[in-house]
């Protein structure tokens, strides 16, 4: 007796029909005893509304992604015209108006503890705002974990959590003070806010427009 072909055609229909209602999401958040009340007419309405709502979706998200894209775009230029334009202050900055400080065996305070990160450098022209990148060493990598803001104004040297000029009344910073003079020969002191950075800092007048000809020749 040959065996039926029946059999085996009303299983692969079988699970065919299985994996298709498995696999295929009802529209409209619709389930499937909502489903199973639908005309034929009314259940190709509601995918193509499911489908206006996808596209509307998928739009949404694609203008989304080119607006941060654009915003993204927008902060790389202005981080540039910001560098380009410190560096012309640099440029011109006359000698006693420009100090480059470095802050050694750095800790900064971060989730309750004191984090060794990397040597700070600060580049400051008298009257501007640098921001400085703090670095921590890992076992594989060097990453960025926060950054910290330095000014100068001829006799102060400046280092604070957050922006200065947007927050001027800043109380928990660094400063380190000293006369031209100071500057001059260089000044590496110990330093340290509560709660917000410690360690040894040395500031010294960078080379410049004005500079005494003897100190030149020394250098």
């Amino acid at each position: 007796m040959k065996p039926s072909r029946a059999y085996p055609i009303a299983m692969v229909v079988f699970f065919t029909l299985f994996l298709s209602a498995c696999g295929t999401k009802l529209p409209l958040g619709m389930d499937e005893a909502e489903w199973n009340t639908l005309s034929s007419q009314q259940r190709l309405d509601a995918r193509a509304k499911q489908a206006e709502l996808d596209q509307a979706r998928e739009q949404r998200r694609t203008a989304e992604a080119l607006q941060q894209a654009a915003q993204t775009r927008l902060r790389e230029l202005e981080a540039a015209r910001q560098l380009a334009e410190l560096e012309k202050f640099r440029c011109e900055a006359r000698y006693g108006d420009r100090v480059q400080c470095v802050l050694h065996e750095a800790q900064i305070y971060r989730s309750r503890q004191w984090q060794s990160v990397q040597p700070i450098a600060l580049d400051v022209v008298r009257g501007t705002e640098v921001e400085a990148a703090v670095h921590q060493q890992s076992e594989r990598s060097l990453r960025t974990i926060d950054s910290i803001f330095g000014t100068f104004d001829g006799q102060t040297v400046t280092i604070c959590r957050t922006s200065i000029s947007r927050s001027p009344s800043q109380h928990n910073c660094i400063r380190l003070v000293g006369t031209f003079e100071d500057f001059r020969r260089g000044i590496n002191r110990p330093v340290e806010a509560p709660e917000f950075l410690r360690g040894k800092l040395r500031c010294s007048l960078a080379p410049a427009e004005g500079m005494p000809s003897e100190i030149i020749i020394r250098r």
